[in-house]
């Protein structure tokens, strides 16, 4: 008597996969080298850029006189609106407090 086995057909063939890595791993590097380029360039390159213009702007620039007894009067006053009066903490009556309430209590006969 002899056994009636079939084979079983995996869905995907070994070398399906072998052709595919290849471009997958390419397409896998590709891209992550275009996000390098993109970070390279929004974070050093730009970065250096803008301190090379902020350095040229400085020199160009002349710097201005500020008006220094301006200036003072006008943060004295700034700094007497922002200034706290003292409460006296006494005067002000609590609003969440119960007043005491009779109890009336029933008269048995």
């Amino acid at each position: 008597m002899k056994l009636n086995i079939k084979k079983i057909k995996v869905g995907l063939n070994i070398n399906i996969i072998y052709k595919l890595i290849y471009p997958v791993m390419l397409i896998v590097i590709l891209v992550g080298v275009g996000f390098l380029m993109i970070f390279l360039y929004n974070d050093i390159y730009k970065t250096i850029t803008h301190a090379e213009e902020v350095s040229i702007l400085r020199t160009e620039v002349a710097p201005e006189v500020f008006q220094i007894k301006t200036f003072e009067g006008v943060m004295e006053n700034l700094d007497q609106k922002t200034t706290k009066a003292s409460i006296d903490k006494s005067l002000i009556k609590n609003v969440f407090t119960i007043p005491p309430v009779e109890i009336l209590k029933p008269e048995i006969q």
